[in-house]
């Protein structure tokens, strides 16, 4: 029987934004208060994280945030527009992507 301690994730999905979108990204996000106020900050933070996850052999797909439809996803899958949203989006493209053994 697998326990927790066989599974091994391959791939996460790091959340992503694209310079012309994040004015509107922070605009929905709830917690806004809380991301970096440019674009080039959160690029910055982003890679860092990223760059963490592939020293530890994962594979890292940045997953794109579309302001426009993010919200109408959050709300069919029962998370709120904030980082737990962004992270279940994330996982969820990757587990489509690479199956369930992804993130």
């Amino acid at each position: 029987m697998a326990t927790i301690r066989d599974y091994h994730p391959r791939a996460a999905g790091l959340p992503w934004v694209r310079r012309e979108d994040y004015a509107a990204f922070l605009d929905i996000m709830e917690d806004a208060d809380g991301l970096p106020d440019t674009w080039e900050r959160f690029v910055e933070l982003s890679e860092k994280a990223e760059r963490g996850l592939k020293a530890d052999g994962m594979i890292v797909e940045r997953v794109y945030i579309d302001p426009d439809t993010f919200p109408d996803w959050c709300g069919s899958n029962g998370v709120r527009v904030n980082s737990k949203g962004r992270m279940k989006f994330a996982g969820s493209v990757v587990v489509e992507k690479y199956g369930r053994n992804a993130s």
